[in-house]
C-alpha cells in the first residue's frame, strides 16, 4: 500500500473516533461558566476565586461580576473601592451589566457621593446597549426626575422595552402607571 493510501485511511479512521473519544471524555465548561455556576449555586467564595483570574486577564464578564459580588458584599466583605474598580474595568469594555451596577452605586451612594444625574448617564450607557435592568432603572428616573427632567412618556418607553425583554419590575410598573 503507498504512503498516500496509508495516509488516507488513517486519517479516515482518525476521523471516525473523534467523535467516540469526545462522547466518552466530554467536553470541560468554560472556565467562565464554571465560575457562574459557582455564583448561581450561591458558593460565593469559589465563585469569586474562579472569576479573579478571569477577570485580571480582561475578561469583562467576569470583572462585572467580581465587581457586583464586592458592591454587594457576596464571599467577600463588602467594598466599595473594589466593585468600583472592576467596575469601571468591565464597563471600559461596554459591559452593560457594569453600566448598571456603577449607575446603582451613584444613585445610591454607595462609595461615591449620591449624583442623580451620573446614575441617569450610566443607567442610560446600559439600556441602549438593550440591557433590561439599565433600561427599567433609567425608566425609574424618568418617572421620578431623578437625574433627569420627569418626563413619563420617556419613562413609559424604557419600562416597555425592558417589560419586553422579561424585566418583572418594568411589567409591575407599567401597571401601576395604568391603574
Amino acid at each position: 500500500m503507498s504512503n498516500m493510501k496509508r495516509l488516507s485511511a488513517g486519517i479516515a479512521s482518525l476521523s471516525l473516533m473523534i467523535p467516540l473519544i469526545l462522547a466518552t471524555v466530554g467536553v470541560a465548561a468554560a472556565p467562565i461558566d464554571d465560575a457562574g455556576d459557582a455564583y448561581n449555586k450561591s458558593v460565593y467564595v469559589q465563585a469569586i476565586r474562579l472569576f479573579r483570574p478571569l477577570a485580571e486577564q480582561g475578561n469583562s464578564d467576569a470583572q462585572a461580576m467580581l465587581g457586583m459580588m464586592y458592591l454587594k458584599g457576596e464571599g467577600t466583605t463588602r467594598s466599595y473601592p473594589d466593585a468600583m474598580k472592576w467596575l469601571l474595568l468591565a464597563s471600559s469594555q461596554g459591559n452593560t451589566s457594569a453600566f448598571n451596577n456603577l449607575g446603582a452605586m451613584h444613585f445610591n451612594g454607595d462609595g461615591v457621593t449620591r449624583n442623580y444625574p451620573e446614575a441617569a448617564r450610566l443607567f442610560r450607557q446600559s439600556a441602549i446597549k438593550g440591557d433590561k435592568y439599565g433600561q427599567t432603572s433609567l425608566g425609574s428616573m424618568y418617572l421620578n426626575g431623578h437625574g433627569v427632567d420627569k418626563d413619563v412618556k420617556e419613562a413609559v418607553k424604557w419600562f416597555r422595552l425592558a417589560a419586553a425583554s422579561g424585566d418583572v419590575n418594568a411589567v409591575n410598573a407599567l401597571k401601576r402607571l395604568n391603574q
